[in-house]
């Protein structure tokens, strides 16, 4: 949720040139914290909140395509499963992969989600692995439309636009990420 959080932040001072940074400060908070291993749950709480936060936002700021770019991975599992509650595959009680405990390898099972198909598509791996491949590919995901509205507003590459944040913001490493969040809390 935090690079969603991020990307939908990105959007929003773009294209209306301010916004409370609530959303990411929670987001970064709760990134800190659920980093594998997780030393915190929060359920289906926060989730809800932000989805339907983002939801009601991009509706009132008439960009809600946009939002649907910024959710495809969510899109994509959403298609994946979708032979299961048409009752064309048999839908199982649980849609987690498979854990060896032995090799601490996570194994895909038959199951329609993105995150089986990923295990089935690039074989077994270890869970930190699993969560930053996702990470990169929400990451991508939002990328691909920040990168065309930076061109369209600011009239440069996002590369020079970062080249040109970055000699007057200090950029830390996502190695220090556990720092970061300590003296954000």
């Amino acid at each position: 949720m935090v690079v969603i959080t991020s990307a939908f932040l990105i959007h929003n001072v773009m294209q209306f040139g301010a916004s409370k940074g609530l959303s990411i400060t929670i987001s970064l908070a709760l990134f800190c914290y659920k980093w594998y291993p997780p030393s915190v749950f929060i359920g289906d709480t926060y989730t809800y909140f932000t989805r339907m936060t983002m939801a009601i936002v991009s509706i009132l700021g008439h960009f809600s395509k946009t939002l649907l770019i910024f959710f495809t991975p969510q899109v994509l599992n959403f298609l994946l499963s979708l032979p299961q509650p048409a009752g064309l595959i048999p839908c199982p009680r649980q849609h987690l992969p498979k854990f060896n405990p032995n090799t601490r390898l996570l194994i895909g099972t038959n199951d329609g989600t993105l995150v089986n198909f990923t295990l089935r598509l690039v074989g077994r791996i270890r869970e930190e692995s699993l969560c930053i491949a996702f990470l990169l590919v929400q990451a991508i995901a939002s990328r691909r439309y920040i990168d065309h509205k930076v061109k369209v507003v600011v009239g440069i590459s996002t590369k020079a636009y970062l080249q040109k944040l970055d000699k007057a913001i200090e950029v830390h490493s996502c190695s220090h990420h556990k720092n970061i969040c300590a003296g954000a809390i």
